[in-house]
């Protein structure tokens, strides 16, 4: 069986364009993810920190452990607030 668009299956769904925007000079901008297996409980989390020019300053990841998606979410903002601190940066953009 062959399934045309996303939009096409679901004619109440709307496509939305996401872009990244990038922050005002002098700050960087942190993005995370948290990610988990269902079948495993097994949880990761990471993340990237750009600067204004969307240059990558540093990345990060760590696995959890057992954790539901919420905790591992939540993980990810704590692991990139703590990377920023930990590389003196002040101004910082989620």
């Amino acid at each position: 069986m062959t399934f045309g668009p996303l939009s096409m299956m679901n004619p109440k769904r709307k496509e939305v364009a996401i872009c990244w925007t990038p922050p005002p000079i002098s700050f960087v901008k942190i993005n995370v993810n948290g990610s988990y297996k269902s079948s495993t409980g097994r949880a990761v989390c990471g993340g990237i920190v750009c600067d204004h020019m969307d240059n990558i300053v540093t990345t990060f990841h760590h696995k959890l452990g057992i954790c539901n998606l919420l905790w591992a979410e939540l993980w990810a903002l704590r692991l990139g607030i703590q990377v920023a601190k930990d590389l003196g940066l002040k101004d910082i953009s989620f």
